[in-house]
């Protein structure tokens, strides 16, 4: 998520679902094996490793992510860009972090 390095994930899933057969006698809405006695659980299990997946993705908890403005990764060491040049309209608020309280 942050340095772009590949990542392997280990994921796991658990189906607690429960099929019942023949369809004819199963209750409306319920999860049924067809009359081919034919049950494909790939789109019950590509779902619960879409919800198993981590919402963000690191290299390591305390990856310091890429230089926004050379790229470097930050993990392998620091670059040598300057401090990013300040926006002129911010420059005001700039002053107010620099003046020392009275």
């Amino acid at each position: 998520m942050r340095c772009l390095e590949s990542v392997e994930q280990p994921l796991s899933s658990r189906l607690s679902d429960l099929y019942l057969y023949p369809p004819e006698n199963a209750p409306e809405g319920a999860l049924t094996i067809g009359d081919d006695v034919h049950l494909d659980l790939s789109p019950v299990v590509r779902e619960d490793m879409l919800v198993s997946l981590p919402i963000r993705v690191l290299c390591r908890p305390d990856c310091k992510g890429l230089c926004s403005q050379c790229g470097k990764n930050w993990n392998e060491g620091p670059c040598d860009c300057q401090d990013e040049v300040l926006d002129p309209r911010l420059a005001g608020l700039a002053d107010l972090l620099t003046k020392q309280p009275q």
